[in-house]
């Protein structure tokens, strides 16, 4: 075999190698790429903490479990039924990619209702003592019970027991509303429906 023919088959196996090579390199950024569209379009891991340790939880198929369920109903009630005088406006805000219109509506009537006592400097707090799912089908119902304290500003207080009902649907997540959680209504519970309940 001649040197010049040796030196060709040398090349032809060298551009065999790199070929496979870059083949290789291809295949790769395609499963790469692909790899990080499934991960990017996964719902979000909703995290709560365990005690000491933050445990995550997985949300195969929109599944929701009655933590995550009970510590949403927890958050929206703090933000919807807890304000003062100037923060009212932010908190609905705040959780408005969770509400239907129906309790948004419900709370910007009670606002115009009591605007005027509101903005001479009255309180809302809702101490939150119970939180129960008493329907466990989609859509949920969470019952929340508490204490809600109304405080002017010369001090004055009143303190009534009160129980609510959450009405909440479960939806697909998106990245606005992580949860794949949405409050179709809120009901406070009469003094009548809770004494039917206790016979």
């Amino acid at each position: 075999m001649s040197e010049l023919a040796f030196n060709r088959a040398i090349l032809e196996k060298t551009v065999q190698i790199l070929s496979l090579i870059v083949v290789g390199l291809v295949v790769l950024l395609i499963l790469q790429s692909a790899s990080l569209v499934v991960s990017s379009n996964r719902p979000q891991q909703v995290v709560y903490s365990g005690g000491e340790q933050i445990l995550p939880l997985e949300t195969k198929n929109y599944e929701v479990d009655e933590i995550i369920l009970k510590n949403f109903v927890r958050w929206i009630a703090r933000e919807y039924f807890s304000f003062s005088p100037t923060s009212l406006p932010k908190q609905i805000d705040s959780i408005s990619e969770y509400l239907t219109s129906a309790p948004k509506k419900a709370i910007l009537d009670a606002y115009q209702k009591n605007k005027s006592i509101i903005q001479e400097g009255t309180y809302f707090q809702f101490d939150i003592a119970e939180v129960s799912i008493v329907k466990q089908s989609n859509p949920y119902h969470v019952e929340l019970s508490g204490v809600m304290s109304i405080i002017d500003r010369s001090g004055n207080y009143i303190n009534d027991l009160k129980t609510y009902v959450f009405e909440v649907q479960q939806v697909k997540p998106t990245k606005e509303n992580p949860y794949g959680l949405k409050v179709l209504r809120i009901q406070e519970k009469t003094l009548s429906e809770k004494k039917e309940e206790t016979k």
